[in-house]
């Protein structure tokens, strides 16, 4: 049987779906935090993500999206704990690393300094690695092996990206045109056609990492007998 304490919260879950230790004040004036912690463990609550865990839900009320959060307008719960456990997750089960930009499009939070500051400590205290590119710091595994595979893949990114942002749209579409038209001719064949017929000068290393960017293979195709 449920005593009056338990059938107060129960109500105050039922009415708000989330509360805080403020809301739960206002309907049992007069209890210390420490009770208030007490009367939850008699309920399956999970803390908030965000907010520094300050809101509270029932378990069965969750409905975690492909990332494993549930949204409550601005409070956010995760499966995976508090933020920095989710914070944590994210990292070490990404492929290439995160980027704290990169974590907040997953998040979402408000406050992207928040994120920030959670990653600082958790590298700080060693739980997170760290690497540094050209857009900054990317966190990684403390596996060797995972973080090892975290940074090629970052590497292999921030080669496509360099190149993307480079190489004229214009000229990677005339490439991939050539070879359409003729996929039997080597990079250095299909080099020498464009500077001929087309007056485009390029080099065949430049040829190579458009075709490796759009996953092309550099072996031509057989010719047709």
């Amino acid at each position: 049987m449920k005593s009056r304490i338990q059938e107060t919260l129960s109500a105050a879950f039922k009415v708000h779906t989330v509360v805080s230790i403020a809301m739960l004040r206002e309907v049992l004036p007069g209890r210390s935090l420490q009770s208030f912690y007490r009367d939850l463990d008699n309920f399956n609550y999970v803390s908030s993500c965000s907010h520094r865990g300050m809101f509270y839900a029932f378990q069965n009320v969750l409905r975690y999206d492909s990332n494993g959060l549930w949204r409550f307008n601005e409070i956010i719960f995760s499966k995976y704990g508090t933020l920095k456990e989710t914070i944590r997750h994210f990292v070490e089960s990404s492929e290439a690393g995160l980027s704290c930009y990169e974590l907040n499009d997953i998040l979402r939070l408000k406050h992207t300094n928040v994120i920030h500051n959670t990653l600082l400590d958790l590298a700080d205290s060693n739980l997170l690695g760290r690497i540094t590119f050209e857009r900054g710091y990317v966190y990684i595994s403390v596996d060797p092996t995972r973080a090892a595979e975290q940074e090629a893949r970052r590497n292999e990114r921030e080669k496509v990206s360099n190149i993307n942002s480079t190489v004229d749209l214009v000229l990677q579409l005339q490439v991939l045109r050539a070879h359409i038209k003729d996929p039997t001719l080597s990079v250095s064949e299909l080099a020498r056609n464009l500077k001929q017929e087309s007056k485009i000068a390029i080099g065949v290393k430049l040829v190579e990492e458009i075709f490796l960017v759009n996953g092309i293979s550099l072996v031509p195709a057989k010719k047709k007998e």
